[in-house]
């Protein structure tokens, strides 16, 4: 098999591993492939990859099953881009209240000189200090609105709660793989217990890394 060959297979298994998420044996890739490929060219580059550390590989009494690696540093990023993302959503969630509150205060307060003046026509409200403080009651105002505006225009919370809520749904299609790997296995086997297999792969589950996603 020429290097461009094995080059080809390799990128085809790897996709072919990495887009199911599922545990395969070489027969089971064989199928999944065109029909010209051969086992033995399968083995050998299938050993190349977890030579690699791209895919693992386990034997389980006379089956051998290889599936995509999960990378653990990859899924620590994961995770810590979420944190990342709550705390943003807490703090916009604050900015975006903090400032509604004090346009709502600052438009009250606008309302209350204008009715004073309609109800009182005997005080000076139009004198220069009034309509200054009127004036600059306005700018706040549009300022605070403006700035509510913008927040919403760029995402905001929401914004922030989408690309949590992205984050969630890849660290639940990554564990779903996973268990679908662990499922595969123990059908095949009549001793290993999931615990086993969890000591075995080396695999970290949430209740090690302390996360606990939302239902």
């Amino acid at each position: 098999m020429s290097d461009e060959k094995g080059g080809k297979l390799s990128d085809t298994l790897l996709r072919l591993l990495r887009g199911t998420g599922r545990p395969f044996s070489v027969n089971a890739l064989l199928k999944e492939l065109p029909k010209d490929a051969k086992k033995a060219n399968v083995e050998k580059v299938l050993g190349k990859l977890v030579d690699s550390e791209f895919v693992m590989e386990k034997t389980f009494g006379k089956k051998t099953l290889y599936w995509a690696k999960q990378s653990k540093v990859d899924s620590a990023k994961l995770l810590e881009q979420r944190n990342q993302l709550s705390e943003q959503i807490i703090l916009l969630d604050k900015q975006l209240a903090a400032t509604e509150e004090t346009a709502r205060k600052l438009e009250a307060e606008l309302k209350q000189f204008t009715s004073k003046g309609k109800q009182d026509p005997d005080q000076k409200l139009s004198g220069p200090e009034l309509d200054e403080a009127i004036k600059e009651q306005e700018k706040r105002v549009e300022s605070l609105s403006a700035q509510r505006d913008r927040m919403a225009a760029a995402g905001g919370p929401k914004k922030s709660s989408k690309s949590k809520a992205e984050y969630e749904k890849a660290w639940r299609q990554r564990k779903r793989i996973v268990l679908d790997i662990m499922g595969a296995v123990l059908e095949n086997s009549e001793t290993l217990t999931k615990k086993d297999i969890i000591e075995q792969i080396g695999l970290e589950t949430d209740e090690d890394a302390g996360v606990a996603l939302p239902s």
